[in-house]
């Protein structure tokens, strides 16, 4: 395990806690997958994130010790959103997070189809 890995095992763990799960492998198959979604920052915020599509309000008040501003965290989501790593609803100003996209990725990776994955 690298030094730097330890934010992504934390973002996998509360990925597993979530309704479809995001299960650890022998491998570590799955921290190659977060790291190809989310940066070091992205997974930190990640680990907050709730199954729930919440307001920018709601998620910056879990969050706000790790960014600067709202505005900071809406573009930390939206490149985030972007890569496949949350959903969002745009027209309600909620955003949620990976949660049934996480066994599509993992299947990804198992089955050799990483150029699925969107960079």
């Amino acid at each position: 395990m690298e030094k730097n890995d330890k934010v992504y095992i934390k973002l996998q763990k509360h990925l597993n806690n979530q309704a479809v799960g995001f299960p650890a492998t022998k491998s570590g198959v799955e921290i190659k997958i977060l790291k190809h979604i989310f940066t070091h920052e992205e997974a930190e915020i990640g680990s907050f994130l709730s199954y729930k599509f919440e307001t920018l309000k709601i998620i910056f008040g879990r969050v706000g010790h790790l960014v600067g501003s709202p505005e900071e965290l809406k573009k930390i989501l939206d490149r985030i959103q972007k890569k496949g790593g949350i959903e969002s609803k745009r027209k309600k100003g909620r955003f949620g997070k990976l949660m049934l996209k996480g066994k599509l990725f993992l299947d990804a990776f198992r089955t050799g189809q990483t150029h699925l994955l969107k960079p």
